[in-house]
């Protein structure tokens, strides 16, 4: 059975992969990378542990709400 599903995959199966250019390439420098070093990352990775450790304590549940749990159950 043919229908045009069968005939796009069996065109694009039949078509070859196209080789890249040279000018699909954008020269960057090395220069123009920001260089971050550990020290630099240390206050966002304090940041974020922070912020994990109060979602982490919003997420826990309290002994009334076990409670709560275990008579609802």
């Amino acid at each position: 059975m043919v229908n045009r599903f069968t005939q796009m995959f069996s065109e694009a199966a039949a078509k070859p992969a196209p080789s890249p250019l040279p000018q699909g390439f954008a020269f960057c420098p090395v220069i123009f990378f920001p260089v971050v070093n550990c020290q630099q990352m240390n206050p966002w990775q304090e940041i974020y542990r922070q912020a994990y450790e109060q979602a982490q304590a919003q997420a826990r549940i309290t002994r009334l709400e076990k409670r709560l749990f275990s008579v609802w159950n």
